[in-house]
């Protein structure tokens, strides 16, 4: 196996863990049997997501373990990742044929940061591993989206056909978050990120990813107040 280099998540917008405790694996592989899951379907895959239940003593655990290892990997304040869990839980499988809009560089018009635990193998780079733009969470494009998000939320409706975006990715080492099972990559959404293309027969990637808001600008409030008059709009003149 080659050699894993864990990055610095303050410095390259994501890390990578060593393999996460047998215990906590098992746990999550339990929660996993009894949730209740929704299917979303995202291109030709499906997305299944559920809700945590912290009131069971099992899933409160399995929380906390995922809260210290991004606290331990980014000196994120462990109140602030309580306060922030999004609790959606999603759990994602893809192939050699999948294809969706995952697959091509993006921002999250949303920022949060990302937990994504590699429930299969990821070790090679042909297993279609999440790869990420180096650095560019810091770009002049991501502080221009920065500022816009007082005023609107950016990237809601795609950024397809985005020049600055085709910038980054010549400019940007693009680095393949792959790890071994077990493992997890930990990520800020302002960093460019994609789904890797998985390259290897009869292989199925399985992962399992916790959310966690960040801050939010006042954009996100006015897009929410502008989509409430708008449905009021539609109905009454419609």
């Amino acid at each position: 196996m080659k050699k894993i280099n864990y990055y610095n998540y303050n410095e390259d917008g994501f890390c990578l863990t060593e393999k996460l405790p047998d215990e906590f694996i098992e746990n999550l592989k339990k929660i996993l049997s009894f949730s209740k899951f929704e299917n979303f379907k995202l291109g030709n895959t499906e997305l299944k997501i559920f809700s945590f239940d912290l009131k069971n003593n099992l899933v409160d655990e399995c929380l906390k373990k995922v809260i210290q290892t991004i606290q331990e990997n980014t000196n994120i304040d462990k109140s602030f990742l309580e306060k922030n869990f999004t609790n959606r839980v999603y759990l994602t499988e893809d192939d050699i044929n999948s294809e969706h809009r995952n697959q091509k560089f993006h921002f999250d018009s949303y920022p949060s940061i990302k937990m994504m635990i590699y429930l299969s193998d990821n070790s090679e780079d042909s297993s279609g591993s999440t790869v990420l733009l180096k650095g560019s969470a810091k770009s002049s494009l991501m502080k221009k989206i920065n500022f816009l998000r007082y005023f609107y939320v950016p990237g809601k409706n795609g950024m397809n056909n985005n020049k600055e975006i085709d910038k980054l990715k010549k400019s940007c080492e693009k680095i393949s978050a792959s790890n071994c099972k077990y493992s997890a990559l930990i990520f800020n959404t302002d960093t460019l990120h994609c789904a890797g293309k998985i390259k290897k027969e009869n292989f199925k990637r399985l992962n399992v990813r916790f959310d966690f808001n960040l801050n939010r600008k006042s954009g996100v409030y006015l897009d929410n107040i502008y989509t409430r008059v708008s449905n009021i709009y539609s109905r009454v003149f419609n």
